[in-house]
């Protein structure tokens, strides 16, 4: 860059926040039935309440399995770009809501694989986080069983247990954390809802 003798030019560097959120998330987090996602959806809202920096990962066909598999190879390479996210601030938290479209689109060949890999992403991340929050797949009656015979509860269940075998994460209960009210699709939650949905993770992760 150059100036003109005598100018001179100042930045504006804004502080480094101490406080920081990565979240991991599908359409239904990123608000696809808001009125409009950009304002409405549960991400957006809930950016506007946490008391420091957002960055999410998350679009409307993520799962564990598209992104352990096409937007990146593996499932360290996933946890290593999840850990890039995360900027050495005094506290860096994780939540990761994705399981439903693993579920709904018939992704993994068992239960048992889709437990397999989140367990193994949980031992990778775990360390570089000082909170960890697993919501498990919310409310949906469009579907009772995939193509596979797998049910929902199976994999809230996987997510549960492997936080367990891990050790780390705190599980938030997706079955309740927000209704099907006023749904258009029986799947994602309608604007009313999307609030709803906001607030109750706002309770659960204690911000």
């Amino acid at each position: 860059m150059w100036l003109p003798p005598g100018r001179t030019i100042s930045f504006n560097v804004q502080p480094v926040p101490t406080r920081r959120l990565v979240a991991v998330g599908d359409s239904i987090f990123t608000g696809q039935a808001a009125t409009t996602f950009q304002s409405g959806g549960c991400a957006i809202l809930t950016r506007n309440t946490y008391p420091g920096r957002c960055t999410f990962l998350s679009a409307g066909i993520y799962s564990l399995f598209e992104l352990s598999t096409v937007r990146y190879p593996n499932i360290t390479a996933l946890a290593n770009a999840i850990i890039g996210l995360a900027d050495g601030t005094n506290t860096n938290e994780l939540l990761i809501q994705v399981s439903t479209n693993d579920f709904g689109l018939s992704q993994w060949s068992t239960v048992a694989s889709f437990q397999t890999a989140y367990q193994q992403l949980l031992t990778l991340v775990g360390s570089h986080f000082t909170n960890v929050w697993l919501q498990t797949a919310g409310p949906r009656t469009d579907i009772a069983n995939n193509s596979l015979g797998h049910t929902i509860a199976q994999y809230r269940t996987a997510v549960i247990s492997a936080s367990l075998n891990a050790g780390v994460g705190v599980v938030i209960d997706g079955s309740t954390i927000y209704s099907l009210t006023g749904s258009a699709d029986n799947l994602h939650p309608a604007a009313a809802q999307q609030t709803i949905y906001a607030a109750n993770l706002k309770v659960s992760m204690s911000f």
